[in-house]
């Protein structure tokens, strides 16, 4: 939503105080889904779980991080259909 908003932004600064006011309660009210968009449950999640982690937990968990997103690109753009499957950082290099 807030990417639909931005266009607005210069006409919202525009606008009486009162006015801006009440649209930022108006804002406020909105489910944080509908503000931030899908993910952002999934990644609040995923900031509360490396917040705990020491550095080697934390590498573990970006090494994870990494092969999905490189196993994600692999499944669904075309350029890299040609590639396998990672199933370790050694596969990547």
């Amino acid at each position: 939503m807030e990417d639909f908003l931005y266009k607005y932004l210069g006409f919202f600064y525009n606008l009486p105080l009162p006015v801006k006011s009440m649209l930022g309660h108006l804002y406020n009210l909105l489910p944080k889904r509908w503000k931030y968009g899908k993910f952002y449950f999934s990644y609040r999640e995923r900031i509360r779980q490396f917040v705990g982690l020491d550095a080697d937990g934390a590498a573990t968990e970006q090494q994870k991080l990494l092969l999905l997103q490189v196993n994600n690109a692999i499944r669904h753009i075309p350029y890299y259909k040609s590639h396998k499957n990672c199933n370790s950082v050694e596969d990547f290099h």
